[in-house]
């Protein structure tokens, strides 16, 4: 809790000084649900044992291999997207995606206490992976649904994406292809390079790879796509 409170200032202290305006404070509460469902959800997929999202897969091979937490690396890693993107953005970055070095601890913590309260879960037959993996899509695809819908800050693994598209001229669901398997081609390296052998990656990487954007497409159907809203907007 003294971290979401520690947050909350951080956003506070922003505000104040003009880096957000007011009306983005509500659509940054969003950022809570989002971190926890996506937390949850990488942590299932992780204790599926059939291999992690693609944005998952350096971040396990590592924890694999060193003393620190599954969240501590992802935070780590999306850290260092933020700073590639200021790198190639330079002064056309703009302040308020500094907001995404704030959001990548909170989904630390929560992919943490996911790994925590599922640390019971162990999948002895295929078909129990595969249930638990199937559920750990369904949780992510929930976070990356309030994200979008939110309208608000993108995690920097989206944002990312979303530069190099704008740079490269290359369609944003096709920079997303290549830049995930590309995250899975650093994850495969890493861990034959570290074991001899591969860790973390495997069909549940490709599953969830695909199975996530089918699940948002279902939920956008189902709850509509305006389901949350800032005061900005509603003006």
């Amino acid at each position: 809790m003294t971290f979401l409170h520690d947050l909350e200032r951080i956003v506070l202290v922003l505000i104040n000084e003009g880096v957000i305006i007011i009306e983005d404070y509500t659509a940054l509460l969003f950022f809570y649900r989002r971190s926890f469902f996506m937390g949850i959800g990488i942590s299932l997929t992780a204790k599926s044992e059939l291999g992690n999202s693609p944005i998952s897969s350096v971040p396990y091979v590592l924890s694999s291999g060193f003393p620190m937490t599954l969240g501590t690396f992802t935070f780590l890693l999306l850290s260092v997207f933020v700073l590639i993107q200021l790198f190639l953005l330079g002064k056309n970055f703009p302040p308020i995606q500094f907001i995404q070095l704030a959001i990548a601890p909170l989904l630390g913590v929560f992919i943490d206490l996911g790994m925590m309260l599922s640390s019971f879960i162990k999948p002895v037959v295929f078909i129990e992976q595969l249930a638990i993996l199937l559920l750990g899509c369904l949780f992510v695809a929930i976070g990356v649904y309030i994200q979008v819908e939110a309208k608000t800050v993108m995690n920097a693994g989206e944002a990312i994406v979303k530069v190099l598209s704008e740079m490269t001229k290359i369609e944003f669901g096709s920079m997303k292809m290549i830049f995930d398997w590309s995250l899975v081609a650093i994850g495969v390296l890493f861990s034959f390079l570290l074991f001899g052998e591969l860790r973390g990656i495997g069909i549940g990487t490709v599953i969830s790879a695909f199975l996530v954007g089918f699940i948002i497409k279902g939920i956008r159907k189902l709850i509509g796509t305006k389901r949350f809203h800032t005061k900005k907007e509603d003006a």
